[in-house]
């Protein structure tokens, strides 16, 4: 359940937040594996947070 409640916590995270550069896209729409990893990072980063949050 605490799983379910935090991601309806997630938001849309802008390619600033989560650091993308015009060399993380092969045609400028579809991202790269580097592209993808700074997502799953930056994604990862966010639901850590949440869970931290719920848990104080």
């Amino acid at each position: 359940m605490l799983f379910f409640f935090t991601m309806l916590l997630i938001h849309h995270l802008s390619s600033q937040a989560i650091g993308l550069d015009q060399f993380d896209f092969v045609d400028g729409t579809h991202p790269t594996d580097g592209g993808m990893l700074k997502y799953a990072k930056a994604y990862q980063n966010k639901i850590l947070n949440n869970i931290d949050d719920l848990s104080r």
